[in-house]
């Protein structure tokens, strides 16, 4: 019997300016063009409330050109952390949930994916991410989770009378970093 590699690798940081953005960020947010997704076919189920999904490579969109330097900042650290030495983004986008919103179980396309968890009361569920067994990375508002697209995720269903706001985005990484090639080629460098 196959098992999958440990697919559940996550890496978690703070959004460089969160508070100062929150609010700028939902007003533009609230008056964006957007629809909603509600599928339910073969035991698969999404219902998001909101989302702007269909623009998600307009990266002149005003809520992304005003998150867009902190979050390459943030996201381009957290790489450089692991050996790359950039990232290239593809993709993002907005999703908002209410009471009985979910997105179930799937994947995304480039290297990476992740979560910026813009609004997140408490009693809203994190993403839950699976590899061998299920991962729930611990998270608060104003987080940046980063993980490899290939590793099944999902937004479980919303309980209560609250509403979470979360970008998604998906880059790719190029080039390992100059500190980790030398490591790679010549040992721990000191």
């Amino acid at each position: 019997m196959y098992k999958l590699p440990v697919q559940n690798y996550y890496m978690r940081d703070k959004l460089i300016n969160h508070e100062e953005l929150k609010p700028q960020l939902l007003s533009m947010i609230n008056n964006s063009p957007d629809s909603s997704l509600v599928e339910n076919e073969d035991g698969y189920e999404n219902n998001i409330s909101k989302l702007d999904w269909k623009n998600h490579a307009d990266f002149d969109r005003p809520w992304v050109k005003l998150l867009l330097p902190k979050l390459a900042e943030t996201l381009g650290n957290m790489a450089y952390s692991i050996g790359y030495q950039g990232i290239l983004f593809k993709a993002m986008w907005y999703q908002q949930y209410e009471k009985d919103s979910i997105h179930d179980w799937h994947v995304h396309s480039e290297n990476y994916t992740g979560v910026y968890y813009l609004e997140y009361p408490e009693g809203a569920p994190p993403t839950e991410l699976y590899g061998n067994e299920l991962s729930v990375p611990s998270v608060k508002e104003g987080d940046v989770v980063m993980f490899p697209a290939m590793t099944p995720h999902r937004a479980p269903m919303v309980k209560n009378d609250i509403r979470k706001t979360i970008v998604s985005y998906n880059f790719n990484v190029h080039m390992i970093n100059p500190q980790k090639l030398k490591e790679v080629k010549y040992g721990s460098v000191q």
